[in-house]
């Protein structure tokens, strides 16, 4: 970024911004896997950690054009601006590099595997939340989550990011050339949308302690749709502009965060899926201002806010079939770190203690085959009570250990 102002040719300035975005991309990767791993099993301090985080990235993009106005009038050069930044991002940097980074959460127990095996055997996965989608058996639940969960939420972050980055592209030259405002007043309007990005995000910070993300998801991405649907449909103004700059910022202020909350709740967000999560991102980066550049060439600036305006309500559409689905066919699981398909068993946790619970269970109950852990092959159904004191005592403290208790033909699991 330092080297920007030495830059002399167009060709050079975008060779620089190709690092620059594969930088910014493995650092934003890296952050919020460093949370994952960090708040493992925590749901709620992951989600308040994800947007506190996440809200430096809006903090930079509304201090910047200040940081570049500021260097204009004090120094008579913009490009300063950028030798300032670079410093200012080097610091941290050098920082973090002496902090321990947090390890990454244990493997799933190899029960799971076994357990999903099980479950196809007895039908199980085939129940709610299975492996089938209307009536189409997709093979695993791996797929299952794959095309209901990860493929919509990447598509959304696709569409809705790429769209937040286009309006802050845009908003400067559609407020001077549609609303017709004075070249000072549109300049404000970058920092005012990064400002409000930043004031909603931080907001979720706390919200996120009482509110599952589901609940802050939509209605906040609700607000977006809604801000730009009245960009498009009132007569431009200064005063309409501003307030829909405010709406349209605090609206997508709260996606890309808790998207990641939303997959952590339900034991859903892997470091692939992370990764995944800013790749998707990054080509709506590239991709939807160019969109909205091509629709300006060929519509003029009042196709603008139409077209953001689509690409958030197919969003807000996917956003909310998966947040309902989620919770129809899945149960939050924020202590295990597994979610549990409704009607089929749990995927990890405390199934081997439940089993060995089990175990016990079959073998002091009475049966005609008697009980083989005293002798063998005796048909009484009394065997617990001729054994010795000691036995018992010995039994008891095992299975109180594994969360049972045995009886005389019941057992308490």
């Amino acid at each position: 970024l330092g080297a920007v102002p030495s830059c002399s040719a167009l060709h050079q300035v975008a060779s620089l911004y190709l690092l620059i975005g594969l930088a910014s991309g493995l650092g934003n990767a890296t952050a919020n896997t460093s949370l994952t791993w960090a708040w493992h099993g925590a749901a709620p301090q992951l989600a308040a950690a994800f947007n506190l985080v996440n809200s430096c990235f809006p903090l930079g993009g509304s201090a910047a054009p200040l940081v570049v106005l500021a260097s204009e009038r004090r120094v008579g050069n913009s490009l300063a601006a950028f030798s300032a930044i670079s410093v200012a991002a080097l610091l941290p940097a050098a920082g973090c590099a002496l902090l321990q980074p947090p390890t990454a959460p244990p493997p799933p127990p190899e029960e799971r595997a076994e357990e999903e095996k099980e479950g196809a055997a007895d039908g199980s996965s085939r129940a709610v939340g299975g492996s089938t989608v209307l009536g189409i058996d997709l093979g695993s639940r791996r797929a299952y989550v794959r095309c209901t969960v990860h493929a919509p939420l990447l598509l959304t972050t696709t569409l809705c990011i790429g769209a937040e980055i286009a309006y802050a592209a845009w908003v400067y030259a559609y407020a001077a050339h549609h609303a017709e405002m004075r070249s000072d007043e549109a300049a404000y309007l970058s920092s005012l949308y990064w400002s409000a990005f930043v004031v909603g995000r931080l907001s979720a910070t706390p919200l996120a302690a009482y509110f599952s993300p589901g609940s802050i998801l939509v209605p906040s991405l609700a607000l977006e749709v809604l801000s730009l649907l009245a960009l498009a449909l009132l007569p431009p103004s200064s005063n309409v502009m501003r307030a829909g700059t405010v709406g349209a910022g605090v609206g997508v202020s709260m996606l890309f965060s808790n998207i990641l909350s939303l997959l952590a709740r339900y034991g859903l967000l892997t470091t692939a899926m992370t990764g995944a999560l800013g790749a998707f991102a990054a080509i709506g980066h590239m991709t939807v201002p160019s969109l909205a550049g091509a629709a300006i060439d060929r519509h003029g600036y009042a196709a603008l806010m139409p077209l953001l305006c689509a690409l958030n309500g197919v969003g807000l559409a996917l956003l909310t079939a998966v947040v309902l689905h989620l919770r129809a066919n899945f149960h939050a699981d924020e202590g295990s770190g597994g979610a549990v398909p409704q009607g089929g068993r749990r995927l990890g946790g405390r199934s081997k203690r439940a089993e060995e619970a089990r175990r016990i269970a079959s073998e002091w109950s009475p049966s005609p085959r008697g009980n083989s852990a005293l002798d063998g092959g005796s048909s009484s159904g009394e065997d617990w009570a001729e054994a010795g004191q000691g036995e018992r005592q010995r039994l008891l403290g095992g299975a109180s250990r594994r969360g049972s208790a045995p009886t005389t033909g019941t057992v308490v699991v």
